[in-house]
């Protein structure tokens, strides 16, 4: 089932084309109105004129500030799809309502359409901007109206694939309900006469939200009445009602007023104005398309299309009178680039495809053995397991196969805990002792850095004990990182060698510890297939929990990317570095520092630190270095996060020979290579150690980490009268140093303690990059 939204007047106009598609097609579908526009004329008059019928869910919201209503929205969107159950939400335009429906779909993993995608006036004044651009961002399915919008989407990173030019609703709605504005009385009824008025709308915040702007805008009206010298017809948005009370104010008497019109009224009094002056989006595109003279009452257009018969003047009179001249001298035109009145049919036919390519295979057919049951094998195995298919875990560690079964998890994880007792009660996950025979195969073992390559010897033995069980055209995924070519090369042939056929693809992990679940499930994924078809088959099984987009591509590319990833970060994280070691010899606050220079909308400077850890950083860019001549700028940023523990730990002997501290004893704050996690692969805090040790006695701690080397943190701190921050856990942003009278030295890497910490230390703090102390 499709879930339909609207809030306002001209969702409801725009999407009942949509909605007779659908009624049409006989594809069921939920109405929802959010009755943003909350009064009888704003929109009750319109479903009564466009024979709509009655929505299914009021979620009746009303007025309030973008924050009330944008809540309110959620909650009440959040509740109709929990009810429900739709397949995917169809949110229209730039309102709160688009905004809201589209985050609450969202966040319950529904599928987000969003038809006018892509309209921008680059105005971030206007709240409908920021609106338009979050949906899109959001949105799975995007319905540009215009190729001009699509170039827009595609300018900020859009794939071309979730994007469908479709032309505007707006015209399949003229189109539908011209003929009948021919028979509206209102001209007759207000005693109009055709082209002998000028017909204006206004109710956006920069022309209605306070007393001043309001003013300029009835100056302009003012002098446009004096330039044509014909009545002026206002139909009055209720917040120009509640201004006027408001102001105690009184329009001028060459202005008819109304209230609110249906759309057949509005389309009759638009068809036969002199001259429209709007700030209104959908007019602005009625209007053109009636070819009627155009004045925009704003600064900017989200839709250019209509520039050719359309001025943009805000409230200048000047500008008014330009475009007034222009009218009279004909140079103007129009042209039908918002499309051919087939929008709706090309909307709901797209919908109908998206739901089809959706479909998820059939889940008790297919069974996945995952090898490696690491941080990345074991939340890999779970969210597929979760979806109801088998899935065996083999890992040659019996250590960990034994403590799994007994439901003990062997690291931690965010989210980790619930989600094992979840797949516990679907009895979908088993541990095995051999590796089963299964329609998929995924390989998630280490790959070491040795001589600047990715060392496959534990990839080559999973694909090894795969053969023995496998079956003519399985799958084999490999989620390890490895080298751009290790496929081509070496793994792809191995396989090749058995002489049955296979597909085969390289799905390279992207994920983080502590938010390893929502990166697995949320992060834009790359599958990189031998074939075409391998990559789609692949591409079919991580649908099944991966919600952010899919991407195929081959083998070489999937590797490069992952480790190019991995690269950017370190060649970012040693210019942070380098960048420190600058700041203190030039003496500035390198913290202060990157946080400006950060203010850059293109600037992304990384933190500096002690080095680097885990599994991916300091391991992966040297698959580039060892396999090209031409990676010097990468292998030269590794050579400085390397030696970066040899550089902290040469300060901390400068500080405490120029402090003069007598016996001195130093606390390792952090062993773990970032904070609030319990990983400590290959951390920078080791090496630091070793240093150290040899000269002083030297104590680490860590509130995550279990190791014989931590010593418990109220021991070592009381111990030390030095201490050194290595990883930055937000426990230690709780310390009282006022306890620890012994203390005379902090050497903080990672600018972990904050002012207020600092106020009761009566020693020497001195943080990395910084000379001041």
């Amino acid at each position: 089932m499709i879930a339909l939204l609207v809030g306002t007047r001209p969702e409801i106009i725009k999407m009942a084309p949509v909605i007779r598609e659908l009624q049409r097609k006989e594809i069921p579908f939920l109405f929802i109105h959010s009755n943003q526009h909350y009064s009888e004329e704003m929109d009750g008059l319109i479903l009564k004129d466009l024979s709509l019928p009655s929505p299914d869910v009021h979620l009746r919201v009303g007025s309030g500030s973008h924050a009330v209503q944008t809540g309110r929205i959620m909650v009440g969107v959040e509740e109709a799809c929990i009810r429900y159950k739709p397949e995917i939400i169809l949110v229209h335009g730039d309102t709160n309502t688009t905004l809201s429906g589209a985050l609450a779909a969202k966040k319950l993993h529904i599928p987000v359409a969003h038809v006018e995608a892509g309209l921008r006036s680059f105005d971030y004044a206007m709240p409908e901007e920021i609106n338009r651009i979050l949906t899109d961002r959001i949105s799975d399915l995007m319905f540009a109206p215009t190729k001009l919008a699509q170039q827009n989407l595609l300018k900020e990173g859009i794939s071309k694939d979730s994007i469908i030019v479709t032309g505007n609703t707006v015209v399949d709605a003229l189109r539908d309900h011209l003929p009948f504005s021919k028979k509206s009385m209102f001209l007759t009824q207000h005693k109009l006469k055709p082209l002998q008025y000028v017909l204006v709308t206004a109710h956006r915040a920069e022309n209605t939200d306070n007393k001043e702007s309001f003013a300029n805008l009835l100056s302009l009206l003012e002098h446009a009445h004096r330039k044509i010298q014909k009545i002026f017809l206002w139909p009055l948005h209720p917040r120009i009602l509640s201004l006027l009370e408001k102001e105690n104010m009184k329009l001028p008497s060459f202005i008819l007023t109304t209230p609110p019109l249906g759309y057949i009224d509005m389309l009759a009094a638009m068809s036969n104005a002199t001259l429209v002056m709007t700030d209104s989006g959908g007019l602005q595109e009625e209007a053109y398309l009636l070819k009627r003279p155009l004045i925009t009452l704003r600064t900017s257009t989200e839709r250019p299309e209509t520039l050719s018969a359309n001025f943009i003047i805000g409230t200048d009179q000047n500008k008014f009178d330009e475009a007034w001249s222009a009218y009279i001298l004909k140079k103007v035109s129009w042209s039908d680039e918002l499309g051919s009145g087939m929008a709706a049919s090309k909307i709901v036919s797209s919908l109908q495809q998206f739901l089809k390519d959706k479909q998820p295979m059939k889940k008790k057919e297919k069974s996945v053995s995952v090898l490696g049951l690491g941080y990345i094998g074991l939340p890999t195995a779970l969210l597929i397991a979760e979806q109801e298919i088998e899935v065996y875990g083999f890992d040659i560690s019996k250590e960990k196969r034994d403590v799994l079964r007994k439901g003990v998890l062997p690291f931690q994880e965010n989210g980790l805990p619930e989600l094992f007792s979840r797949v516990q009660l679907k009895n979908t996950f088993h541990i095995t002792d051999t590796v089963e025979s299964s329609e998929y195969y995924l390989i998630s073992v280490p790959t070491p850095q040795i001589h600047g390559k990715a060392d496959l010897k534990y990839v080559r033995a999973a694909i090894n004990s795969i053969k023995p069980v496998f079956q003519p055209n399985q799958t084999i995924i490999v989620e390890s990182t490895i080298g751009p070519r290790d496929c081509v090369d070496e793994l792809i042939p191995l396989i090749r060698a058995w002489k049955i056929p296979f597909h085969f693809a390289h799905c390279p992990e992207r994920a983080i510890p502590g938010n390893t679940l929502w990166e697995m499930v949320k992060n834009d994924r790359i599958i990189g297939g031998d074939t075409p078809e391998s990559s789609q088959t692949v591409a079919d099984l991580y649908a099944l929990f991966v919600k952010g987009p899919i991407h195929q591509t081959n083998t070489i590319i999937a590797a490069s990317c992952k480790v190019m990833e991995n690269t950017y970060r370190a060649v970012n994280i040693a210019l942070a570095n380098e960048f420190s070691q600058l700041a203190q010899e030039l003496d500035f606050d390198v913290w202060e520092a990157i946080t400006l220079a950060n203010k850059h909308p293109r600037v992304q400077i990384h933190q500096p630190g002690p080095g680097v850890g885990g599994h991916c950083i300091p391991i992966d860019p040297w698959f580039f270095v060892g396999g090209s001549s031409n990676a010097t700028v990468i292998e030269a940023a590794l050579k400085k996060n390397k030696v970066m523990p040899k550089y902290i730990a040469k300060e901390i002997s400068k500080m405490i020979s120029k402090r003069k501290i007598e016996k001195p004893i130093i606390a390792l704050l952090g062993y773990a290579y970032k904070k609030n996690v319990d990983d400590y692969r290959e951390t920078p805090a080791q090496p630091l150690f070793e240093i150290l040790e040899k000269k002083y006695k030297t104590y680490v701690t860590d509130p995550f980490v279990k190791i014989k080397l931590i010593t418990g943190q109220e021991q070592a701190l009381r111990k030390a009268n030095i201490w050194v921050v290595v990883t930055d856990h937000d426990q230690y942003k709780e310390i009282d140093l006022s306890n620890f009278p012994n203390l005379r030295l902090i050497y903080d890497t990672r600018n972990c303690f904050t002012k207020k910490q600092l106020e009761s230390f009566r020693g020497t703090y001195r943080a990395l990059g910084q000379n001041k102390i």
